[in-house]
């Protein structure tokens, strides 16, 4: 598998080549769609809203994403001040999920097309 998948033609001081979508990330964005669509299908038989599962899956997602960067920051690179993490969070692997976040900013919108 290809670890970046192609580049977004957006060219910055940082990415002067485009902004890499990485493998990785598109399957954690395949993955949460297949979960989120199966609970939400699980818990209308259940009788909970399906929209009330997408929105407890999107806060779910983002508070483990944040949750394990502090974690990985704080215990392996023993970072004290905000200034050094907000300095290391676009690196470091962080360049996978933030793709899988952009792929799920894009479908956000079309989720009431599609069910």
């Amino acid at each position: 598998m290809l670890q970046v998948l192609f580049r977004i033609p957006i060219f910055t001081n940082w990415t002067p080549d485009g902004i890499p979508v990485y493998g990785f990330g598109v399957m954690l964005f395949i993955a949460y769609l297949l979960c989120t669509w199966s609970a939400g299908r699980r818990a209308e038989r259940e009788g909970v809203s399906n929209l009330a599962i997408q929105d407890l899956a999107i806060w779910l997602f983002l508070g483990g994403l944040i949750g394990a960067r502090i974690a990985f920051l704080y215990l392996e690179l023993h970072l004290d001040n905000l200034r050094d993490y907000l300095y290391q969070l676009p690196r470091s692997g962080m360049a996978a999920l933030f793709s899988m976040a952009l792929f799920s900013a894009a479908w956000l919108p079309t989720r009431s097309l599609i069910g």
